[in-house]
């Protein structure tokens, strides 16, 4: 920031706000929101959500907040900063929560994070 300032030969700041300010993400990136532990809980269960959410505004304060929205488009309450997301690498795959039928090899589940709509 002193180096702009040296360049400019004033100190006014405003004007080089916005090239200070990064975005970690962009709209329409695939993010999961990080889970808050207590002071006793178990180190391995997950800190981060299973549900995978969307990028929908980007909100360019100090910080940086971003607004999400779930698989159906619907959004979510509340901002979130960029320490709370974490980009998911594979937003297409999955985890199977329980196997509710079987019939050869096929295999009808129920899948984690969603509701018993989208069994398949």
């Amino acid at each position: 920031m002193w180096i702009q300032f040296s360049l400019r030969g004033n100190y006014k700041w405003l004007d080089i706000l916005p090239d200070l300010i990064q975005q970690k993400f962009k709209v329409g990136d695939k993010v999961r929101v990080s889970n808050a532990k207590q002071v006793f809980d178990k180190g391995y269960t997950l800190n981060w959500s299973t549900e995978i959410f969307t990028v929908s505004h980007v909100i360019p304060n100090n910080p940086v907040t971003y607004k999400l929205k779930d698989y159906r488009d619907e959004p979510i309450a509340g901002g979130f900063y960029e320490q709370e997301l974490s980009k998911t690498k594979y937003p297409d795959v999955y985890l199977v929560e329980k196997v509710l039928k079987r019939r050869g090899n096929q295999v009808y589940v129920k899948w984690l994070g969603f509701d018993s709509i989208h069994n398949s």
